[in-house]
């Protein structure tokens, strides 16, 4: 959980709760500039149709550095999924 603070100047991306990485997490590495919200509809999709317990994690790529966003545990993936998402 976090908060996200934009200044005229910056982003910063407040954490409240930082969470251990699992062996098996997901990592998906994303680029802010090329996502779009289709893209990011058919991540979910993918998701949804492999649910389990492998937590996923979504790396938020931007020019001035990256931010890595926990997805919540009802899009986490199964051992199917987690292959699925990684190819």
């Amino acid at each position: 959980e976090g908060r996200l603070e934009s200044g005229e100047e910056s982003l910063k991306l407040i954490a409240n709760t930082i969470l251990p990485f699992s062996r098996d997490a997901v990592v998906i590495s994303v680029d802010a500039g090329s996502i779009t919200k289709e893209g990011f509809r058919k991540l979910k999709k993918r998701m949804q149709g492999n649910p389990g317990d492998i937590p996923v994690f979504i790396e938020v790529q931007t020019p001035d550095g990256s931010a890595i966003l926990s997805v919540a545990p009802e899009l986490w993936v199964s051992h199917a999924g987690k292959t699925a998402i990684e190819n």
